[in-house]
């Protein structure tokens, strides 16, 4: 791993234009193995095989400097895509000029040099190599015609002639492909950015669904559906819950007197406190009004009752900010008693926070089993328990 961060370094974008160097760097082998079976036919000189493994060396040498020194991250492409392919382009024609008799098989060299840039370069680009190889190649066939090697000098200019052609067709192929995976990347693009627009919709959809808008608590339902879930959980694995019931004494006075907007606030402010009271595993909701339920997650009587009375406690020494008097909270707690369903479980949580109510408020009461057939929590079911305000 070392090895390799030393040869590529840290730099990704540089490490993937080294990656394309050593991908340049196959043809060159390849171009070195054909070039040395043209010599092994004598139809090309020995010297045709030490310039393409000199110019192999040279060329791919320099460009790896010039990549890892990071000297080309000035240039405008720092790819050096046409400096390779032009260097690659005289060295090619240097191996037609040598070896006149392998002719026909170097020329494709030209064609695997342009493959190397068509889908990074642009026409003009891509036109300027064929502009080189055009100029070079002629320069090839004037001094082989002026030292009489030039068997047919007709098919040589015909070929020049399809050369010159070959490039700006290519230019246009590659340009039409590019502005092809252009128009792609722009549509996948647009596809991301809007599964990603989806994707925030569905969770502002699925707050909405299960959050109080003000307080950011849970909701309602959701906090009825917890609690459902809970009790299902508990008859399945013999497992326990318990429910705090929370009610702002005297909220209906914070509004009367400070405004909605602050009584607003102190709900905010009052569940952002009553949160920093929990656990992970706990849940707040906001019940309706002010008042907000809490489910506690395999949590006995005993437990729920030392939750409520640390929530009690918080409340009743924050100073809620906007308002000149304390403000303070009832509780009542119940657990899962066997047998019950999770509606008779809030029920009895709910009487034990009308029996706070109804002895002065500022308290936590808890509710057993025993307590809902006994004439105790008959007692705070006054006909004020039919609506809320009276809290």
């Amino acid at each position: 791993m070392q090895l390799k961060s030393l040869f590529f370094g840290e730099d990704t974008a540089q490490a993937l234009r080294i990656k394309r160097l050593l991908f340049a760097l196959n043809a060159y082998f390849f171009s070195i193995v054909v070039v040395g079976l043209a010599v092994w036919q004598q139809l090309a000189p020995a010297v045709a095989l030490t310039c393409i493994a000199a110019g192999t060396v040279a060329i791919n040498v320099l460009f790896y400097l010039v990549i890892r020194s990071g000297l080309n991250r000035h240039l405008a492409d720092p790819g050096m895509t046409i400096p390779q392919m032009a260097l690659g382009t005289l060295l090619a024609t240097l191996l037609i000029y040598l070896a006149p008799a392998a002719r026909d098989a170097f020329l494709l060299g030209y064609v695997l040099i342009l493959l190397f840039g068509i889908f990074r370069l642009k026409a003009r680009a891509t036109i300027l190599v064929g502009a080189i190889a055009v100029v070079s190649y002629g320069a090839v066939i004037a001094a082989h015609a002026a030292s009489g090697v030039l068997p047919n000098p007709a098919a040589e200019v015909l070929q020049l002639i399809m050369l010159a052609f070959l490039y700006p067709w290519f230019a246009q192929l590659g340009s039409h492909l590019n502005e092809t995976r252009a128009n792609l990347r722009e549509t996948n693009n647009r596809l991301a950015q809007t599964l990603a627009d989806y994707e925030r919709a569905l969770e502002q959809i699925r707050l909405q669904a299960t959050h109080d808008e003000l307080t950011g608590t849970y909701n309602r339902r959701h906090m009825m559906t917890a609690l459902q879930g809970e009790t299902r959980r508990a008859g399945c694995d013999g497992g326990h819950f318990s429910i705090l019931v929370l009610d702002i004494d005297h909220f209906k006075h914070v509004n009367d007197r400070y405004g909605h907007p602050e009584g607003d606030r102190v709900l905010v402010e009052f569940a952002t406190l009553v949160q920093e009271q929990l656990r992970g595993s706990d849940q707040l909701g906001r019940y309706g009004g002010e008042e907000f339920v809490v489910l506690l997650p395999d949590t006995g009587l005993i437990a729920a009752a030392a939750v409520g009375e640390r929530i009690r406690s918080a409340v009743a020494a924050h100073a809620f900010a906007g308002l000149n008097e304390p403000l303070t909270v009832s509780i009542g707690a119940a657990c899962l008693q066997p047998g019950e369903t999770h509606d008779q479980t809030f029920l009895r949580a709910d009487r034990a926070l009308y029996r706070a109510k109804a002895l002065g408020r500022n308290r936590v009461e808890v509710q057993d089993c025993a307590a809902t057939a006994s004439g105790a929590a008959a007692a705070v079911e006054s006909p004020a328990a039919s609506s809320r305000q009276a809290r």
